[in-house]
């Protein structure tokens, strides 16, 4: 499974930073089928288009919805965002696998605070924005 995080963040670029489709598609690219999940629908139905072992989920689930799936999954993909987060911390309390970005934030001033709760996540590559 994978979380695209998107939405406000595509306002906060310059301090957060977005991850690009590339960064997704990477860390998915040993998975036979991904599920997608994003708070951007356009996002969600561009790369269903392109990928045809991929499907998602835009705005059609609520945000509790969203976060039981993505917390049900065996390996996960995340976002630089607090909601990816917690759904990668019960991924890992259920003995799954989680891959997070690095660096979390775009911004070095931020990336100091965030080192010390992020660091149990697996992080293969750097942030891709």
């Amino acid at each position: 499974m994978v979380h695209a995080r998107r939405g406000d963040y595509l306002d906060n670029y310059e301090t957060l930073g977005v991850l690009s489709k590339r960064y997704f598609v990477q860390q998915s690219r040993n998975y036979k089928r991904v599920i997608l999940f994003s708070d951007d629908s356009n996002f969600v139905r561009r790369i269903e288009k392109e990928h045809e072992n991929w499907s998602g989920y835009g705005k059609e689930l609520n945000q509790w919805e969203t976060l039981y799936l993505l917390g049900s999954a065996k390996n996960l993909v995340i976002s630089n965002s607090t909601f990816s987060w917690w759904a990668g911390q019960t991924v890992l309390r259920n003995g799954g696998q989680v891959l997070a970005p690095r660096p979390w934030f775009r911004q070095p001033q931020f990336e100091r605070r965030s080192e010390e709760h992020t660091s149990e996540l697996q992080s293969p590559c750097n942030l891709v924005c």
